[in-house]
C-alpha cells in the first residue's frame, strides 16, 4: 500500500473512531450533547405517527446511538491498529446506559419531556 493511501485509510478509520467516540457512553458529555437530542428528535417523528409510541422510540433510539458508538469505535479501533483491541468493560456502558434510559423513563412519566411536535401540530392544524 502506498503511503497515501495508507494515510487515506488511516484518516477514514479514524473519523469513524471520532464519530463513534461521540455516540458511544464512553464519555460523559455525549449522551446530554449528542444521544439525548438524537433521540428525542427521533421519538419526536414517530410520535407524529403514534403518540404511545414517544417513550419506546426515544428509549429505543437512545439505546441504539450508544450501541453503534461502541460498535464503529470496535471496528475503527481494530482496523487503525491491525491488532487486537483490549477489551472494554461491557459492565460499565451497560450500567451507564441503564442509568440515563431510567431517567428517561421518570423524565417521561412525569411529563417533563414529551412530544412538543405532535402538541404543535395538533394546536396547529385546527379540527374538521
Amino acid at each position: 500500500m502506498t503511503r497515501t493511501n495508507d494515510d487515506l485509510r488511516r484518516l477514514a478509520w479514524g473519523s469513524l473512531f471520532a464519530i463513534s467516540f461521540t455516540l458511544s457512553p464512553i464519555s460523559w458529555w455525549n449522551d446530554a450533547v449528542v444521544n439525548l437530542p438524537i433521540a428525542y428528535l427521533a421519538a419526536q417523528l414517530v410520535a407524529v405517527l403514534d403518540q404511545r409510541l414517544f417513550l419506546f422510540a426515544f428509549v429505543g433510539t437512545y439505546w441504539a446511538t450508544n450501541l453503534i458508538g461502541l460498535l464503529g469505535m470496535h471496528i475503527s479501533a481494530r482496523k487503525l491498529l491491525r491488532q487486537t483491541v483490549q477489551r472494554i468493560s461491557l459492565r460499565r456502558f451497560f450500567l451507564i446506559s441503564l442509568f440515563y434510559t431510567l431517567v428517561i423513563v421518570a423524565l417521561a412519566q412525569f411529563k417533563w419531556i414529551q412530544s412538543s411536535l405532535l402538541t404543535f401540530l395538533t394546536r396547529a392544524v385546527p379540527a374538521t
